[in-house]
């Protein structure tokens, strides 16, 4: 269904399948939406790569960036070699041979130890430098935040589904005023356009609003470095004031 809600027509235009009237069709939504999360993020990480060679930061570059991007592909690697990611459906086999995780696990550890090192170098203590660098790999900008912010991307399909779902009640309350004589056809003419309008204006303002949110919370931090000069209002400095009478 699309937005108007009407099976059939739309669900034949549906490459992936229909998400809401099968199941298959909304883990193919599910699995291109968590794809299109991991693109995103794994592109503003060489974004900032790009970004620190311009203004020749070598350590953001190769001690932020680079680990981030060998650490998200080798898990990611990993995953799709287990029957982990069968049970998850996420693919109907693994992509890759089981023994590769024995080989991906050291540029992961590599990766780790960079990141705890050097994650926060600019502190001057050796010990809470390791101690944030281990906050950073784990729980401040680590591997939690990415997985909240891969899963964050699940709202495109949720925000597709419930638009699809609100369209076919729609259609379901209308036609059910199908059988009262003259009246009926007139409220089911209101209840359609206006709900129909009302359900495409709260799609399109949740598309807007959800991919600005995912740009700005998910893809800006990884490479975004605000700067410019604080704000000063505009006024008079003095350094002496000679009051007269």
């Amino acid at each position: 269904p699309g937005y108007l809600g009407i099976d059939g027509f739309f669900s034949k235009l549906a490459i992936l399948g229909d998400p809401v009237s099968s199941n298959q069709g909304a883990m193919n939504f599910f699995r291109l939406a968590l794809i299109l999360g991991v693109i995103h993020v794994i592109f503003g990480l060489f974004i900032k790569i790009g970004d620190c060679l311009r203004r020749r930061d070598w350590g953001g570059a190769f001690l932020d960036g680079l680990p981030w991007i060998i650490i998200i592909i080798s898990l990611i690697a990993i995953l799709l070699s287990s029957r982990m990611a069968v049970s998850m459906q996420l693919v109907s086999e693994p992509l890759f041979p089981g023994g590769i995780s024995k080989i991906l696990i050291w540029p992961i550890l590599a990766g780790a130890i960079v990141i705890i090192f050097f994650g926060a170098r600019n502190e001057k203590s050796w010990g809470f430098r390791i101690f944030m660098g281990f906050l950073n790999l784990t729980i401040v900008r680590g591997l939690t935040s990415l997985l909240g912010d891969f899963l964050s991307y699940i709202r495109i399909m949720a925000l597709g589904m419930v638009t699809a779902g609100i369209g076919v009640a729609i259609n379901k309350i209308a036609f059910q005023f199908l059988s009262i004589p003259v009246a009926g056809i007139i409220i089911l003419i209101i209840i359609l356009i206006f709900g129909h309008i009302f359900n495409i204006g709260i799609g399109i303002l949740g598309g807007f609003v959800h991919t600005l949110r995912l740009q700005y919370v998910e893809f800006f931090p990884r490479f975004y470095v605000g700067g410019g000069r604080p704000f000063e209002a505009l006024k008079d400095e003095h350094k002496y004031i000679t009051i007269v009478d």
